[in-house]
């Protein structure tokens, strides 16, 4: 299929030269292949000739973020979120960005509006129910990691979460059935 997706983009290229769109989706096929230097040259080709192009500039964010750039993952992530204020997945990325960088306070605020925007984005969801654990509000973040999963009921992280959230309440029968659950989806 990615090898169908990138024929029909570069047929679109030579159509249009500057079609900034058919540029983007040749930097996510290069993304799913694992070629980020590429991803990255994509997305940046992208910005160059459309520099308010929010999704180019959140695909850059989640490129530089795999190649281990977390500065320029920032700034292009707060850059999409302030082109499109309504891209929840700028504003989830960002929030798992400060995560990563431990920084759960302010990862809160940007997952909130992501699960505001997107009330269906399992993955922000998943990533606020860790914000809210590793900042002490354990029964705030098993609530979210229980809509994560009535949302998408295969995501093994957030069994895992969910185990680590009891386990830090000390209700560790129940922990155990958690993770149980983690690995059975994602041994």
């Amino acid at each position: 299929q990615l090898d169908r997706a990138a024929d029909c983009c570069r047929t679109a290229l030579r159509l249009q030269p500057h079609g900034v769109d058919a540029i983007n989706t040749l930097g996510l096929i290069a993304l799913a292949r694992g070629r980020s230097d590429e991803a990255v040259a994509r997305f940046r080709e992208a910005l160059r000739l459309k520099p308010d192009h929010a999704l180019a500039c959140n695909n850059l964010g989640n490129a530089l973020r795999l190649s281990g750039d977390l500065d320029g993952a920032d700034t292009h992530f707060r850059r999409a979120a302030e082109i499109a204020p309504d891209l929840a997945e700028a504003h989830s990325n960002l929030g798992q960005l400060l995560l990563e960088r431990h920084q759960p306070h302010a990862a809160l605020a940007y997952l909130r509006i992501a699960v505001r925007l997107r009330p269906d984005l399992a993955e922000a969801r998943n990533n606020l129910g860790n914000a809210l654990r590793e900042t002490g509000r354990l029964a705030e973040a098993r609530q979210s990691y229980a809509e994560a999963l009535r949302i998408n009921p295969n995501l093994a992280m957030t069994y895992n979460n969910m185990g680590q959230a009891l386990q830090e309440e000390n209700v560790l029968d129940d922990s155990r059935a958690w993770y149980q659950r983690a690995l059975e989806l994602d041994p």
